[in-house]
């Protein structure tokens, strides 16, 4: 069946599975070399990312964050065909390059910011190792490589790379970032500074001035697979109470790093009994969660392909999960 859907045209997916809402997620939108990210994901130049909004515009209505929430409230209908347009981490594109074509085109989003680095006080330790793979590409020395696999094997960091051996570092041994950039004579925080990869306080000030909504990533961006049940919380609670503080949101919602796999029904429970969560996002693509109020998203990134077919793939793999669940 998924084999003879795949001809179908886009517009009549939503009927077939009964799902009118889509919301796609990307992390960045740009044409230059972004070294913090350059080795973590292929994302989106600014051609792709209008081609995009064509063809998301074309076949959907768009939707703001308050629609979405009004409608869970059971206050409001969404149109027949819609998508909610989402972006995370909270990345400095988002205000110099995205926003702008979003306006161009009347598209509501969301962004959703990590709170540890807002101001550009931090950088999550993934992009700290992809800034020192891009580092070491450039110089060769014998005593940093020696220096490297002394650290790796204390750690028990195994990989057939030096690059992959820093790219599999986990959330939990984030602290070896900075003993390798010692080692390495890398300085993480003239880069911040110099860079700015992060959104700061007036820039997020200036995005919700001009209609777009913001919601919570987390303190410090880790796997929620890997925490305890308090660390989950901790991490959801106080990035979404800085936001409501900061800048005196009305809405509590929060989206997932990495993934919402492997979070249990309890954190759910709890966030909503507690009211400290209205609806969060996952990652898991045009699929239902178990929990209500845990809506999924797809991906943009990590491929060349259009829009259209991204969004097709995605449809067929939501068809195939109902079917074999």
């Amino acid at each position: 069946m998924p084999t003879l859907l795949s001809s179908v045209p886009i517009p009549l997916f939503p009927a077939i599975l009964g799902t009118p809402l889509v919301i796609p997620y990307y992390h960045m939108v740009s044409d230059e070399e972004v070294p913090h990210v350059k080795h973590l994901y292929r994302y989106r130049d600014i051609r792709q990312f209008t081609k995009d909004l064509d063809f998301f515009l074309a076949h959907y209505e768009p939707v703001t964050l308050d629609d979405l929430l009004q409608h869970l409230d059971g206050n409001r209908s969404l149109p027949k065909r819609c998508f909610l347009l989402t972006f995370d981490d909270g990345f400095r594109e988002m205000h110099d390059v995205v926003a702008p074509l979003l306006k161009a085109k009347g598209v509501p989003a969301t962004f959703f910011l990590t709170t540890g680095f807002i101001d550009n006080v931090d950088m999550a330790h993934h992009c700290k190792f992809s800034l020192l793979v891009e580092h070491l590409a450039q110089i060769s020395s014998p005593n940093i490589k020696a220096g490297l696999q002394q650290i790796f094997a204390e750690n028990r960091v195994v990989r057939n790379s030096i690059e992959l051996q820093l790219l599999s570092i986990r959330y939990s041994q984030r602290y070896l970032a900075t003993e390798i950039a010692r080692v390495c004579e890398y300085d993480f925080g003239h880069y911040l500074a110099a860079r700015q990869p992060y959104l700061n306080s007036d820039q997020i000030r200036s995005l919700l001035k001009q209609g777009f909504s913001i919601g919570a990533h987390s303190v410090d961006h880790p796997l929620y697979a890997d925490l305890s049940l308090k660390e989950q919380t901790r991490q959801t609670v106080e990035s979404i109470r800085f936001l409501v503080k900061h800048f005196e949101l009305d809405h509590r919602v929060f989206a997932f790093p990495h993934s919402d796999a492997g979070v249990r029904e309890e954190f759910f429970k709890e966030m909503r009994d507690k009211r400290q969560l209205e609806v969060s996002f996952g990652t898991a693509g045009m699929r239902r969660h178990f929990f209500q109020w845990n809506l999924e998203r797809f991906s943009m990134e990590n491929s060349s392909l259009p829009a259209a077919q991204i969004v097709r793939m995605n449809y067929l793999r939501g068809l195939r999960w109902r079917m074999f669940a």
